[in-house]
């Protein structure tokens, strides 16, 4: 499992980047989206962090 910081901190990590170069949360992607074979992020789904990314954004 992932410590409630760290998820706070990818999440606050993906919404920093999108803000900068004006993307919405739909381009934050995991390796297992663009790279057959890989196989992480483990332990939570990219459609969950992109929702967290989302309602950051809204900020």
């Amino acid at each position: 499992p992932w410590p409630p910081e760290q998820l706070e901190a990818i999440t606050r990590a993906a919404a920093a980047l999108c803000r900068h170069h004006g993307w919405t949360e739909r381009s934050v992607i995991g390796h297992l989206e663009w790279q057959p074979g890989k196989v992480d992020p483990r332990g939570f789904t990219m459609a969950w962090l992109r929702e967290r990314v989302r309602e950051r954004l809204k900020d």
